[in-house]
């Protein structure tokens, strides 16, 4: 039995306040481990695998910024940025990802749960709390290597 965090919508059903963080939602959310270390694998809560997507964030400030993934997992990827976000901040993501010869559209609002600095840029650690059907079920199978 699968069990997620992020609930599943399509874009157009997404509102503003799927942007807006909730105290019972914020109290009841598993925290995110630090990504200190890849020796340290039994912390994490889902698997992480590599990956190297070129993705959109828009943040709620209105910035639109491109970056690269790192990896991703179940609920979340990290994405190598130009700036650094503030811990907790929301921001919508997408990435059109060419796997195996079938293009996945990804998109979802997200929660930013990590960030660090690497050479010149921010690797920020983002956990989605709603995302399209199609997010929710390429990220599980991407990350847990069905796929």
């Amino acid at each position: 039995m699968e069990s997620s965090s992020a609930c599943k919508k399509s874009t157009q059903d997404l509102t503003d306040a799927d942007f807006i963080d909730s105290s019972a939602a914020s109290r009841n959310a598993s925290p995110i481990e630090a990504e200190s270390s890849p020796s340290t694998p039994s912390k994490r809560q889902h698997p992480r695998r590599s990956a190297k997507w070129t993705i959109t964030v828009r943040t709620t400030q209105g910035q639109q910024l491109k970056g690269k993934t790192v990896n991703a997992s179940k609920e979340g990827m990290m994405v190598s940025l130009p700036v650094n976000l503030k811990l907790g901040s929301k921001a919508f993501i997408e990435a059109n990802v060419l796997y195996r010869g079938t293009q996945f559209s990804l998109q979802g609002v997200t929660t930013v749960k990590h960030s660090s600095i690497s050479g010149s840029l921010f690797n920020i650690g983002f956990q989605f709390t709603v995302a399209t059907d199609v997010t929710t079920r390429f990220l599980a199978r991407y990350a847990s290597k069905t796929i």
